[in-house]
This record gives C-alpha cells, structure tokens and sequence, in this order.
C-alpha cells in the first residue's frame, strides 16, 4: 500500500457532481549535471518513473503538474519521458494541466515556454481556473521575474476578479490555489518566496472558501497550518534531487509533518467522499520502498 496520510476537509458540496479524482505532482525534473556534483543522487530518474507509473495505471480524472517537468525545458529532448506521460494520460481520455516552473525558463526561457507551450498550449502563461465537482482549481504563475510588467499586471487583475467571483458563485464551494514557488518552505536551498506571500496568500487567506494552497520548488514534502482552515502543502516530490531542510529549532516554520515519516517521490490526490474532501499523498522512499501509512484528520 502506497498510502502515507489523509487531509479530511468538511465540504459542502453541490449535488450532481462528477466527482473525479484530482492529481498532483509536482518538480519531475531529471536532476541537472551541477546538481548530481554538490548533491548526492537518490533513485531520482526511476522514482520519478514510478510515480507517472502509478499515476497511469490508477488516473480517473485530472492531472495537475505544477511547474518544473523538465530539467532544461529549451532541450527538445529533455521532454521525452515527459511527453510519454502525457500521451498515455490523454489517450486515456485524462485532462491534463500545468503551470511553468523555474526550469521551464532555465537557459533560454524563450526556446522552454514555446517548449511548454506545445504541450499545454491552452493554458494561459499567467494564470487560469479548473472548476470540477463544486470545487475551483486556481493556477498561477509565480515566475514573477520572467514575466513582463503587462503580463505582470494582467495576473493581479485577473486574480482578484477570479477570487471575488469565485467567492460568490453559489456553485462553487471550495477553491484550491497553485503556484511553482512556495510561500512558506524550510528548504535550504530554495526557501520562502516572499513575492508569493505579497501577491498571492492574501486573496487565499481572505476567501472564505479556500482550503489549499498547493505549490512545488522544494523538493520536500512540507504542511503549514495557516490558521483557520487554511492549509499549505509543498508538494515537490517528483523526482528532482534532494533538498535539505532546516529542522527543529533552525525551522522558519512549523512543519506538521514529521521527517522519519515522509516520502521522497510522491503525489497527492484530492477527492471527494460524502461531504468530505480527501486528500491522499502516495510516495516511496529514497530506496523507492512504498511508504507506510499515516493519517491526519482536519
């Protein structure tokens, strides 16, 4: 059993329903060559192979990929594994979805969106909205440096009008937020983006229907309880090399998830049950063991 923990959120949702399962992934990159010199590799390549494995074989619904696919985007090449994943997942009749990383800017951010584009060429590069059963699944894109001063101001404008009409359309009952780069996270190497706290975590906060707020970039699994029912999970367990944390006392924030217990490679499926949403996080450890379960309850 690959199961490690479920989120249980009351939910009232909107009857008649599809009900579809929603997966996560997220930071899939093959480890870069400077990575493999400073950092030690873990079974990065076939534990991201596991993963697409699983999510083939047990995908009923969407998946979300949530910014670094590829290790350099702008290579062709690069996309291959990628681009298998994805034919199998639409063949299959799954939707899939995506917001660009920082590696799909890497090197030449021209040749990696055009790269990205073809394969998500019907999400826009700055941010758009999935609603399926009662729930709305915002994405972002938190690569504030590569995107223009239009651009720039086309996102803000746009998420507060999402966010306020989500917040008022009476069939929408829950709102989940996605970016690449996360607002909170103990990473040493990439930490807390504090242009993501500025522009995005006060809409979420200030939303009576928001629960999630999904992001990627370190390459962890980390869970901040934002008070009041808001919760944050950095997801990046799909396959990019190892990212030490700062722990204990040398912790920016609280993780609630203790480090003996987490996955290296995981995703995360969010699914309604009853009134319920729950959120499930599958995953191996670095020696690509399934890892054992664990619950939380909210």
């Amino acid at each position: 059993m690959l199961l490690i923990f479920n989120i249980l959120i009351e939910y009232q949702y909107a009857s008649g329903q599809s009900n579809a399962a929603l997966y996560f992934i997220s930071d899939c990159q093959e480890p870069l060559p400077i990575e493999k010199i400073i950092r030690k590799m873990h079974n990065n390549v076939e534990g991201r192979e596991l993963l697409f494995r699983e999510i083939e074989k047990k995908n009923d619904g969407y998946v979300f990929m949530l910014g670094d696919l590829v290790g350099k985007a702008s290579v062709e090449s690069e996309w291959n594994n990628v681009d298998s994943f994805l034919s199998h997942l639409r063949k299959a009749g799954t939707k899939v979805f995506a917001i660009p990383g920082n590696h799909e800017y890497l090197m030449n951010s021209r040749e990696g969106i055009t790269n990205y584009l073809k394969r998500f060429p019907e999400s826009p590069i700055t941010g758009y909205c999935i609603r399926t059963d009662s729930m709305a699944i915002v994405m972002l894109n938190s690569n504030f440096g590569e995107l223009s001063e239009t651009n720039l101001n086309k996102q803000a404008k746009w998420y507060q009008s999402v966010m306020d009409s989500l917040d008022v359309d009476s069939a929408i009952k829950l709102i989940i937020v996605c970016t690449h780069h996360s607002p909170f996270s103990n990473s040493k190497v990439v930490g807390s983006s504090v242009k993501v706290q500025e522009a995005f975590v006060p809409h979420f906060k200030s939303s009576p229907k928001t629960k999630l707020f999904m992001t990627g970039h370190s390459h962890n699994l980390e869970y901040f309880d934002g008070s009041s029912g808001k919760h944050f999970l950095v997801i990046g367990g799909g396959g990019g090399i190892d990212q030490p944390l700062n722990i204990g006392d040398k912790a920016s924030h609280k993780d609630l998830i203790r480090q003996e217990i987490k996955p290296r490679f995981f995703y995360l499926i969010i699914k309604r049950r009853a009134n319920l949403i729950e959120v499930t996080l599958r995953g191996f450890s670095r020696e690509l063991t399934p890892i054992s379960e664990i619950c939380l309850y909210l």
